[in-house]
C-alpha cells in the first residue's frame, strides 16, 4: 500500500539520500526499496519542510528503516525535522558525466513522445543546451548546502559513486551500504537478488517502454472497451510498474521469446477492469508491441544520431569561456566534500578532470 504522509513535525526520517538527476538514482533507489530500508520518489521543499513524502509499496519485509530524498534544491537554512542523528547516503558522479545524462534523459523523452515518434528536432537547439545546463545546475546542485541543513558529520556520510552501481560492482556496494546502515536483509544473499543487481533497468530502450501511455482494447460500440492496460517487458514490470502504484496483472503474453505483462494500476480500476480481460486480445497486444517496437528502433536512431556525449559538451562549453569558468567555479563547490573525504573516487572522474586541460 502506497504511504502518502503529509510533514508532521514530529516526522523524523532514519537517513537522507542525496541524489542528483543524472548519477543513477531512480536504480538505487529500486534496489533500496527491495534490501527493505524504502525512500521516497521525490520530496517537495519550501522553507526547510517538505511538503509531502511518498514512500513505495511494500515489496518485501523490511528492516523499519525510512529514508527521505534530497534531490532538489531546499529553500531555508535547514531541514525542520530530525535530531541530526541520521546518517547519509550520497550518490556522486563525474559532474560532466551527470550533466550529459540528465541532458540525454530529456532528449529520449523528446525522441520518443508518448503519443508517438517526432521528428522535431527543437531540443537540441544549441541555447536550449545551454538553458538546460543552467537548469540542471539549480536543481541539482544543492548538497553542500544540504549538508548544512542536515548539519550532518562527514563520517555519517555513505558516497555511493556511479562505478560502483555498474553490473560488476552493484551487489558489493549494497553490501558495504547495509554495514553502513546496521541493516540485515535476507534479500540480499538470494540468487533472484544478485541477477537483478546486474540488469540495466533504467537503459533508453527500457526507459521508453515505461514511457508509454497505456493501450485500449475492446469495442466501444458494444460498450466493450478495457482501458488503460501497461504493456511492460516481465524484468521491467517490478521495477517501473508495481513500486510507486501498485497494479492488478490481468495476462502475461510471451512475443518474439520476451515475456510482457500486461497490467492496469490499481488507483484506475484494475482489479475491477481485470474482470473484463479475454486472452483473445492477445494478438491485438503482440501487434501493438510490434508498432512500439519498430517506433522505438527509430526513436533509438534519433537519439544515437543527436544525443550529447562528455566530449561534445566540453567542446561547446569553452565557446563560452564566462559561462564555463562560472561552471567550473560551482561545480568545485559542490563536490568540495568527495573530494575531501574519498578523493580516489573523484580522481576517477576524468571528464571533469579534463576541464582543466588545455
Amino acid at each position: 500500500m502506497i504511504k502518502i504522509r503529509k510533514m508532521c513535525k514530529g516526522f523524523s526520517p532514519d537517513f537522507y539520500y542525496l541524489c542528483g538527476h543524472g548519477t543513477g538514482a531512480a536504480s538505487l533507489v529500486y534496489f533500496f526499496n527491495l534490501l527493505g530500508f524504502p525512500v521516497t520518489l521525490w520530496t517537495g521543499f519550501d522553507d526547510g519542510k517538505a511538503l509531502s513524502v511518498k514512500y513505495p509499496a511494500t515489496l518485501h519485509d523490511g528492516s523499519g528503516l525510512k529514508g527521505l530524498t534530497v534531490d532538489r534544491v531546499i529553500k531555508g537554512t535547514r531541514l525542520s525535522y530530525g535530531d541530526n542523528s541520521q546518517k547519509v547516503i550520497q550518490s556522486i558522479r563525474d559532474p560532466i558525466d551527470t550533466i550529459v545524462s540528465s541532458m540525454n534523459y530529456y532528449f529520449g523523452v523528446s525522441c520518443c513522445q508518448f503519443n508517438g515518434f517526432t521528428t522535431d528536432l527543437s531540443c537540441f537547439n544549441t541555447e536550449l543546451l545551454f538553458n538546460h545546463i543552467k537548469e540542471w545546475l539549480n536543481f541539482s546542485c544543492c548538497f553542500t548546502s544540504t549538508y548544512n541543513g542536515i548539519q550532518v558529520n562527514h563520517n555519517k556520510i555513505f558516497y555511493m559513486e556511479f562505478n560502483d552501481i555498474l553490473a560488476d560492482t552493484l551487489h558489493a556496494s549494497l553490501v558495504d551500504l547495509c554495514k553502513f546502515l546496521e541493516v540485515s536483509s535476507p534479500t540480499l544473499s538470494t540468487d533472484e537478488f544478485k541477477e537483478k543487481c546486474k540488469y540495466k533497468y533504467n537503459s533508453f530502450i527500457n526507459r521508453l517502454w515505461l514511457y508509454q501511455k497505456s493501450c485500449f482494447c475492446g469495442n466501444p460500440q458494444k460498450g466493450m472497451i478495457l482501458a488503460d492496460i501497461e504493456i511492460t517487458p516481465k524484468f521491467l514490470y517490478e521495477y517501473g510498474r508495481n513500486t510507486w502504484f501498485t497494479s492488478t496483472i490481468i495476462d502475461e503474453v510471451k512475443h518474439n521469446d520476451i515475456e510482457y505483462v500486461l497490467s492496469i494500476r490499481n488507483d484506475l480500476g484494475g482489479s475491477s477492469n481485470a474482470k473484463s480481460w479475454n486472452k483473445q486480445k492477445r494478438e491485438c497486444i503482440k501487434k501493438i508491441i510490434d508498432i512500439r517496437l519498430k517506433k522505438f528502433e527509430l526513436s533509438l536512431e534519433l537519439y544515437k544520431k543527436y544525443a550529447m556525449t562528455s566530449e561534445k559538451l566540453i567542446e561547446l562549453l569553452r565557446t563560452r569561456q564566462k559561462f564555463y569558468d562560472n561552471l567550473r567555479k560551482k561545480l568545485e563547490y559542490e563536490i568540495s566534500m568527495p573530494l575531501k573525504y574519498v578523493p580516489k573516487k573523484v580522481q576517477r572522474w576524468k571528464n571533469f578532470h579534463s576541464m582543466y586541460s588545455c
